[in-house]
């Protein structure tokens, strides 16, 4: 069993809090399995297309979280993915 720190449960709340408050729960939950998946499958991105379509996600509060957990963001042609699309790269 792992312990963790308080600054460890700090960290873990203030992501937490920034989720719910962006309505980012349900979503980050399924970007975090996807990304999971990717990496056992020894990928090294993966990519989001239509991400507003039935939810209220906050992208940019998306983006800015992404990249606060260290990863890569960019956005792909709307053109050929659909508005909102993105790739995540680890």
């Amino acid at each position: 069993m792992q312990i963790l720190t308080a600054a460890e449960a700090r960290r873990l709340s203030t992501h937490a809090k920034l989720w719910k408050d962006a309505q980012m729960i349900w979503f980050m939950g399924r970007v975090m399995d996807s990304i999971a998946h990717e990496v056992a499958a020894g990928g090294h991105s993966i990519k989001f297309t239509d991400i507003r379509v039935g939810s209220d996600v906050n992208v940019e509060a998306w983006i800015s979280e992404m990249t606060n957990l260290g990863y890569t963001v960019s956005a792909l042609p709307g053109e050929v993915h659909g508005a909102d699309s993105f790739e995540v790269r680890w």
